[in-house]
């Protein structure tokens, strides 16, 4: 019998093998699988940065609009500047306008303060709620359009603001954003030597020789641009004038009808009695003038008594100048009371107060302005009472003291030579004590002067540029 043998070859180790090569594919299916989940872990914390960058930059924006909005950027005044280009230039140069917190670009807007205003607050600015996150922007003067705004030549300013916000970590993400906006022209609040928001009989008396007539503290001096006329009055109710030497030198602005008497069912706009006048015309408007109610202090004042009597007495915001002379610091205070012939002096910033009485022949020195008074008169009958003391201004610029009230208390105000003051209590019966005189203008649901205070408009009010709104009026971004 033969015997066949068969070799057959050595398989030895094709198990290794093949786990090897499962082992290579699963390793590079697992490593392209890493890969794309890294990509995607890398383009999602991108795009989260860009959008926190993105966040942060319109905030920079957005806080630059709001301090162009609040800022006298003298929208009236065109010296230096060529407005007939876009964007507007400075004729010395030819340069674009330029207000900068940003190191790479040059800030040469004309006014230094104004120049350090804008770095100071929005340079290398924190955001709140993004942690590292900072903001810088620079604004460029685009455009002024003249626009009409109480009768006088105004412009309406467009600003291009460019915001570029920005964090250094992991990934480095920028984003820049470059917004317009428009700064409108704002309204005069102050437009009359007396407005009276009321809408009953005796809305507005004045007798005992009272009057009221104009000057333009922009031009000089009351003495040399006083004239009689532009004293005009408006109120929503009835204006009584008595007394042979009361005298409105200026125009009369009502919404009622032109009577000779006044009761609750029938409102007319004038009774006139004793040979008082209206220099002026008498003009019926077609509705009631409205006025804002101004808005409470922030922050709220407490209601304690804070006395001064010829010394601090340790009031906290108080410093003893000298004998009767004290200064107070801009802030928040209560009930601010001066007596004993005691002055105090006020310099320009914001005083939130509860109330403010003068008495015993003490005095309000405005030593630089504007002084900003708001008056919360919580549990006062008489919020402000100036009756026994008096206003000393002599800036003679009534914008340089502006007291604001917005409640339903009593304000009694007295009048002197140096009561350049605007107030603004529109909810507020007002009362004029004594007789002298009163410098710039006064906003009160009633307004009673029989004592024979003479009223000065200030006409440089009807240009005094308010903090006017803004708009956007185009947006983009990009990332870099």
């Amino acid at each position: 019998m033969k015997t066949t043998t068969v070799k057959r070859n050595n398989e030895q180790g094709i198990g290794l093998l093949v786990a090897l090569m499962t082992l290579m594919l699963l390793s590079t299916m697992v490593a392209g699988l890493l890969m794309v989940t890294n990509t995607q872990l890398w383009t999602t914390l991108n795009h989260r940065l860009a959008t926190q960058a993105r966040y942060a930059a319109e905030y920079g924006a957005q806080r630059a609009a709001v301090w162009i909005a609040n800022t006298d950027l003298k929208m009236n005044d065109t010296t230096g500047l060529n407005t007939g280009v876009y964007p507007v230039q400075l004729t010395a140069d030819n340069q674009a306008v330029v207000l900068s917190a940003m190191s790479a670009v040059t800030a040469n807007y004309p006014d230094s303060s104004v120049r350090t205003g804008f770095n100071t607050a929005l340079s290398n600015q924190p955001v709140p709620g993004l942690t590292n996150f900072k903001y810088s922007t620079y604004a460029t003067l685009v455009s002024m359009t003249p626009a009409a705004a109480a009768g006088t030549a105004m412009y309406q300013q467009t600003w291009q603001i460019t915001s570029q916000a920005s964090i250094v970590g992991l990934r480095n993400a920028q984003v820049q954003v470059v917004e317009n906006i428009q700064r409108m022209v704002g309204v005069p609040l102050f437009q009359y030597a007396i407005q009276s928001t009321g809408n009953g009989c005796g809305a507005l008396t004045l007798a005992g020789g009272a009057s009221t007539d104009s000057y333009d503290s922009s031009a000089g001096t009351y003495a040399s641009t006083n004239t009689a006329a532009g004293g005009n009055i408006e109120a929503n109710g009835n204006v009584s004038l008595s007394g042979s030497s009361t005298e409105v030198e200026g125009n009369l602005y009502d919404p009622n009808p032109t009577g000779t008497s006044c009761s609750s069912g029938s409102v007319d706009a004038l009774t006139v009695g004793g040979g008082a006048s209206v220099t002026g015309s008498v003009t019926t408007i077609g509705a009631p003038l409205t006025v804002p109610t101004p808005p409470a202090p922030s922050p709220v004042p407490p209601t304690t008594n804070e006395p001064f009597t010829g010394n601090c007495g340790g009031g906290a915001g108080c410093t003893n100048l000298s004998a009767d002379n004290l200064a107070l610091a801009p802030g928040t205070y209560g009930n601010i009371s001066a007596s004993g012939g005691t002055s105090l002096h006020l310099s320009a910033g914001t005083y939130n107060l509860n109330s403010l009485t003068l008495s015993g022949g003490s005095s309000l020195v405005i030593d630089s302005g504007p002084v900003i008074v708001n008056i919360g008169g919580a549990g006062i009958r008489a919020p402000i009472t100036f009756s026994g003391g008096s206003i000393t201004n002599n800036s003679g610029l009534a914008a340089n003291l502006q007291i604001n009230y917005g409640g339903t208390g009593a304000v009694d105000l007295s009048g002197g030579a140096a009561s350049y003051a605007l107030v603004d209590a529109p909810n507020a019966a007002i009362t004029f004590s004594g007789g002298s005189n009163w410098y710039g203008s006064v906003i009160g649901k009633t307004v009673n002067d029989s004592g024979g205070t003479a009223v000065h408009f200030d006409r440089s009010l009807l240009v005094t540029i308010t903090n006017g709104k803004f708009q956007i009026v185009g947006f983009n971004w990009s990332k870099f």
